[in-house]
């Protein structure tokens, strides 16, 4: 399992004439002191692919904190330039969505309450079968 950060808003591709795929990309931080005891942060960016119900696009918009299961895979490719590219994929099988201190699941801005939380939105989640939780701010790791 996976828990980060939307880069951007989903996208939902029309694959094989009927069949339709979700993609977004997922960045997850990890923040450490080194040696020296100063302050690193190192990013991993995951490029996501979810194939079971493209209605969830609505919900997985930029910035919007979700945890994901699947599949770990690697694509690797030569670019214009000639030079090797790879990126690390993942085959969702499950997301769960959170809302957090600055977007609710929408991805609107909320400003409730002392801790920017909003409310859930457990009805418009339910029409397409994914999981609504609100972390601890302990459990992420950015």
């Amino acid at each position: 399992m996976y828990t980060g950060r939307l880069t951007d808003n989903a996208k939902v591709k029309n694959v094989k004439g009927d069949k339709q795929v979700t993609e977004f990309t997922l960045v997850i931080n990890r923040r450490y002191k080194n040696a020296a005891g100063e302050k690193q942060q190192k990013s991993l960016f995951i490029n996501c692919s979810y194939w079971r119900n493209a209605g969830i696009a609505e919900y997985l918009t930029k910035g919007a904190i979700i945890t994901v299961s699947g599949w770990l895979g690697a694509d690797a490719w030569i670019d214009n330039e000639g030079k090797p590219q790879a990126a690390i994929t993942l085959s969702v099988d499950n997301i769960e969505l959170y809302e957090g201190k600055r977007h609710d699941i929408s991805g609107a801005v909320n400003g409730t309450g002392a801790k920017g939380r909003g409310k859930r939105k457990d009805k418009a989640i339910a029409d397409v079968g994914v999981m609504v939780a609100e972390p601890a701010d302990d459990d992420l790791p950015f």
